[in-house]
């Protein structure tokens, strides 16, 4: 018998992936998103476990940008920095009429724009003080 306890202790040391405690306590994942809707102390040990992996990946992505790994900057600038200009830049035509079939869509990226901002952000990153 599969106890809310066991279902919240399955979910933290699997890191919240919800197949993987299935596994573990050798049930059917559906018996354990009943559990998280069910039992407050399932719900809390899922969160809990995935904010902790989050934090995690947030960590490691920090240490990559200090060491000024292109990947982990741009994937920064392109997910968190748009209100700064980075990150894919689309447009979109929107009409009434019906379109052509060789112009149902128009998307336009500024790669100028983007070599640009990434270009700065790896100035930032090269000129900023070490912090160990």
């Amino acid at each position: 018998m599969t106890t809310g306890a066991a279902v919240a202790k399955a979910l933290t040391d699997c890191k919240g992936l919800i197949t993987y405690a299935a596994r573990t306590l050798g049930v059917d994942p559906k018996t354990v998103r009943d559990y998280i809707a069910r039992f407050e102390i399932c719900d809390r040990a899922y969160r809990e476990a995935r904010q902790t992996t989050g934090d995690l990946c947030e960590l490691r992505l920090f240490e990559a940008i200090n060491r000024g790994e292109a990947w982990a900057i741009q994937l920064y600038a392109k997910t968190q920095m748009r209100d700064r200009g980075y990150g894919d830049k689309t447009q979109i035509e929107i009409s009434r009429r019906r379109p052509s079939a060789n112009k149902a869509a128009n998307l336009n990226i500024d790669f100028e724009e983007y070599n640009r901002a990434y270009q700065e952000a790896m100035d930032v990153v090269r000129n900023a003080p070490d912090e160990a």
